[in-house]
């Protein structure tokens, strides 16, 4: 008995495993006056068992299971305690003088495509600084419920200022 057999022409559809199988047999009895009927019924139960098994494994069902989606990082709210009890509406009003006492003119040229770009930030580190020095302390958070809470004052949605590090 010869036996070729192969499975591995697959390709993969946007909803499915899509597999072709090859399959050839060739039977050979025994030759004359060696065989008898018990080598062709065991022949022929090893072929149907290999039939059998090369439709399950060709013909089986490839489950796609989808990809599950990264939980996103939390909404970071920026919120101050402010040491010296100031109210919402004159830590705005310090925070904007903080802003414009910090400011920088940042430019550059881009040499690939030779286009050049300026912008006007403050320095990070010293609006921070100045912040500071008006006594409020970072203390940011992500419960939405806790910007409001005595002693704390927030930048409002809006209203962040992008600074230069």
């Amino acid at each position: 008995m010869a036996l070729n057999f192969s499975i591995g022409l697959c390709s993969r559809s946007r909803t499915k495993l899509l597999c072709q199988m090859n399959l050839s047999l060739k039977f050979q009895g025994p030759e004359k006056g060696q065989g008898d009927e018990m080598i062709r019924r065991a022949q022929t139960n090893v072929l149907g068992a290999t039939l059998l098994s090369a439709l399950l494994i060709g013909c089986a069902q490839q489950t796609i299971v989808p990809a599950i989606a990264p939980t996103p990082a939390p909404t970071i709210h920026l919120r101050f305690q402010s040491t010296q009890g100031r109210t919402q509406e004159q830590f705005m009003k310090d925070r904007y003088q903080c802003v414009t006492e910090t400011q920088q003119s940042n430019s550059y040229v881009d040499s690939t495509l030779g286009i050049g770009r300026s912008e006007v930030r403050p320095s990070c580190s010293a609006f921070f600084s100045c912040l500071a020095a008006k006594g409020y302390l970072p203390s940011n958070t992500t419960d939405p419920n806790q910007l409001n809470a005595p002693g704390f004052v927030y930048v409002p949605d809006g209203t962040r200022v992008s600074c230069t590090r």
